[in-house]
């Protein structure tokens, strides 16, 4: 009897020895605060659950402020540079709303000019970045969010509070996520209160989540237990719990046992200010009268493993009995200390020993249990973790539970250190790629195409790519092609391949996408002007004055593109010497310089430029001060046409709607003569015999390409007599518009923006000002060109600046879309 009796006392010391004073204040120093809502999150990934907080300090602002538990650190810092708005009477949590794998922050309140907030803040890489979508207030209330489906995301969330869309009455609502991603509402009816709080938690331990709610109501302080019956909600009414309102409640295994404790705070029927441990006996709720806790009110609670030891503590701000706003972390030193023995790493859903086979699309949850020396389970055990091989990241560094994300396909396996001598690990982790999540564009080396520089006439394989959401590439896709910007064309537009053209100077992008539209886009590709191609005269000033006139000259790559690089010189002079010469340097592909010349002269000017390439203006001749001629492209041999003893009526020749060359009235032309004045292009040129002509001799028609060309054809010769030149522009699309001058000089003289190269339909034009407004509108009448002399269509000149054009062919629809420069 004894032997018994002093065996039961050893047990009962070592029961008493195994269990320490309980919670116990850790001296943590924080702001105090009250109207208060806390919540805990490794924001930053170091491996330590950080701390949220928001609501009133002392002074009466609200505050929400962002303190980093530190890995080795025995007090938490506050993280200033997080720019959080301030909040009171509001709901704070950390929740992975995108997610990406980090922890974002929504926060809900009152913010200093009384007006209700509800924001999110997207976590970059630990910097806290708001979210402008507007999210719904919520006042005077609180919001839980749960995992309904058991698949580690938080899918369904309950809203207790009120608003003036229910004209201030209050309510609780239970939202869960669809496939779709959207929340709807769940039509169940739950209790609805003022000034209260509620808590999810599966306190009767059948593996669905039950809920507390708890608050005012008109006639007094209330609180409902509810099960969760596959879904449905049944009042609990076994449970005697204390109501309070102004309050907060958090379930938790505060004693170790295996079931959910519940704690509450906040101000009772008496005006007293509460905060109550309530232990879960078998699923009833019984008050734990050992704990000595304050009592608040405008509070907040929860349960947390901040100090990583294997077992929960307590958080807990408000208002205590004297008024003074507190936040304060209690130590949990009640958990028994049974010794461990041995350590295993649990994976979640994989039995023990089986082959773990993942995608970078997965996550796995792990667990370090310890065990006794007789293989019993003793509890979760806080471990370093670690990582063998470059296979995925880890949610934390030190805890008794991380959740493994796979980013890179490969094998490697997975460590738990406790620190004491302990140590388990988790082999043969297989990961394989993911589903495509994007797709990017690819250069020959199979490299995404980032910011790319090209000239004029470059050219640059692509491939689509398919990449994982981890960005593993899955090789090429089949993807249709498409150009964002007006520079250039692509051989193909659907396919895996396809190779872009730089044809027009601007900037843009090349974008993809497949019929799942996964979607990849290059980075900004930069076209700038080829080398040079020609010169070319673009205007000749009318008028002489003080035996001047004014040439504007412009430099064009092969592609018709201005050259935009200052380059020069470019020496001017005639054919006979005639005139003096003028040195001039380009600069945005233009040359502007004033020629001497005699009263009266005629005859060609020259172009001609260090590099060998040259050009030359039509016929011109100069009489009484008057300017005529002068506007030409030189052409090549083949460009000639050819005429000989052909009886023609005397016509002007027209050149693009504008008067090149006038016939005589001489009845043959013969010799070899060259087109002038044409731009870029193809044309049908019918030599058309006088309507009395006999003999049998049809229209003669001759197709020519006009092309730039150097090789020192001579100007239209005075041997042409009268011949009527019918041109007719083969362009079938709006692929050759071109558009000169541009930049539009108006100080220098110049008034008139050309669109040149045009098909022989019905063309719109209209242009926008940099604000996207439209400035002006015309239709392009058939066979001449189309012009925009810088006014609006009040008539008005327009101001210095960037415009906008949109050109459409109204019979087949294409659209051409660039920038013009006005300057005044």
């Amino acid at each position: 009897m004894i032997r018994l009796m002093f065996a039961m006392v050893f047990l009962l010391c070592l029961s008493i020895s195994a269990f320490c004073e309980g919670l116990v204040d850790s001296g943590e120093q924080f702001l105090g605060i009250t109207q208060a809502s806390l919540s805990w999150g490794d924001y930053d990934r170091d491996g330590d659950l950080d701390l949220a907080v928001c609501g009133m300090e002392k002074s009466g602002q609200p505050v929400t402020k962002i303190y980093k538990n530190e890995p080795g650190s025995v007090t938490f810092q506050e993280d200033i540079t997080q720019k959080i708005t301030g909040v009171s009477y509001g709901k704070i949590s950390w929740n992975d709303y995108n997610n990406d794998g980090r922890l974002d922050l929504s926060v809900a309140g009152y913010n200093a000019d009384r007006q209700p907030v509800s924001k999110v803040y997207q976590n970059v890489d630990g910097i806290l970045i708001e979210d402008t979508t507007q999210h719904p207030p919520i006042r005077y209330g609180s919001i839980a969010w749960t995992d309904s489906n058991k698949d580690e995301e938080k899918d369904s969330y309950c809203m207790a509070g009120c608003d003036e869309t229910t004209d201030w009455k209050p309510y609780t609502r239970i939202y869960r996520k669809t496939k779709e991603g959207e929340f709807i509402e769940d039509p169940q009816t739950l209790i609805s209160t003022y000034y209260g709080s509620l808590a999810w938690g599966d306190y009767d331990g059948d593996g669905d989540l039950d809920l507390i709610i708890g608050g005012w109501l008109p006639d007094g302080a209330i609180i409902k237990a509810y099960i969760n019956d596959n879904g449905r909600f049944v009042e609990d009414t076994r449970q005697k719990l204390t109501p309070v309102f102004h309050s907060s409640m958090a379930f938790g295994d505060y004693d170790g046992d295996g079931s959910l404790d519940l704690i509450i705070a906040g101000q009772n029927m008496s005006g007293s200010r509460t905060t109550t441990l309530y232990k879960n006996e078998t699923g009833t709720f019984t008050v734990d009268t050992t704990q000595d806790l304050p009592g608040v009110i405008f509070c907040c609670v929860n349960w947390i493993d901040y100090d990583n030891d294997g077992d929960i503590d307590l958080a807990l701000a408000g208002e205590n009995a004297t008024g003074t706003p507190i936040l304060k972390l209690y130590n949990n030193e009640q958990v028994p200390s049974i010794p461990i023995h041995r350590l295993a790493i649990v994976a979640k859903n994989v039995p023990q020993g089986e082959q773990i086979a993942l995608t970078t699309d997965d996550t796995l949850s792990l667990e370090a249990k310890g065990y006794d020396e007789a293989g019993n389970f003793v509890r979760n055990v806080s471990v370093q973790w670690g990582i063998q091989g470059d296979i995925g990241v880890l949610s934390g560094r030190r805890s008794p539970m991380v959740t493994f994300d796979p980013r890179k396909p490969g094998t490697g396996s997975i460590i738990a250190k406790d620190g004491k001598g302990h140590s388990a690990q988790l082999d043969n982790i297989m990961v394989a790629t993911g589903a495509i999540h994007h797709l990017m564009v690819t250069n020959e080396d199979n490299n995404p195409v980032h910011h790319v520089s090209l000239v004029a006439g470059d050219m640059l394989s692509l491939s689509a790519a398919g990449y994982d959401a981890d960005n593993n590439s899955l090789g090429q896709v089949q993807a249709n092609w498409e150009i964002n910007g007006d520079i250039g064309t692509m051989s193909s537009q659907a396919g895996t391949q396809a190779t872009f053209k730089a044809v027009r100077i601007g900037t843009g992008s090349i974008m993809v996408a497949d019929a799942e539209n996964h979607r990849g886009c290059t980075g900004i590709i930069a076209v700038n002007s080829g080398s040079l191609a020609y010169l070319s005269i673009a205007s000749i000033q009318t008028q002489v004055v003080e035996e001047k006139f004014e040439v504007q000259i412009i430099a064009c790559d092969a592609l018709s593109n201005p050259i935009l690089d200052q380059f020069g010189p470019v020496t001017l002079f005639d054919s006979a010497g005639a005139m003096g010469s003028v040195t001039l340097m380009f600069e945005n592909g233009v040359a502007i310089g004033s020629v001497s010349i005699p009263s009266v002269v005629s005859g060609i000017i020259i172009l001609a430029q260090t590099n060998g390439k040259e050009g030359k203006s039509n016929a011109f001749s100069v009489i009484g001060g008057q300017v005529s001629g002068g506007m030409y492209k030189d052409v090549e041999e083949s460009q000639k046409i050819s005429m000989s003893g052909v009886p023609i009526k005397a016509y002007r020749v027209l050149a693009n709607n504008e008067l090149a060359l006038k016939g005589t009235t001489s009845t043959n032309a013969d010799g070899d003569y060259a087109i002038d004045g044409l731009p870029r292009g193809t044309y049908t040129i019918a030599i058309l015999p006088p309507a009395n002509y006999q003999p049998m001799m049809a229209t003669k028609i001759a197709k020519v390409s006009t092309t730039p060309g150097f090789k020192g054809a001579p100007p239209l010769a005075s041997k042409l007599m009268g011949v009527n030149f019918v041109l007719i522009p083969l362009y079938e699309d709006l692929n050759a518009m071109v558009v000169y001058p541009n930049p539009l000089l108006l100080a220098q003289g110049q008034t008139v923006f050309t669109f040149g190269q045009l098909p022989d339909h019905f063309i719109c034009i209209k242009i926008y000002n940099i604000a996207g407004e439209l400035v002006y509108e015309k239709g392009h009448i058939i066979g001449r060109p189309l012009t925009w002399d810088a006014v609006n269509n009040d008539n008005t000149r327009v101001a210095s600046g960037i415009y906008f054009f949109l050109i459409e062919d109204e019979n087949t629809g294409q659209q051409r879309k660039g920038k013009i420069a006005v300057v005044r």
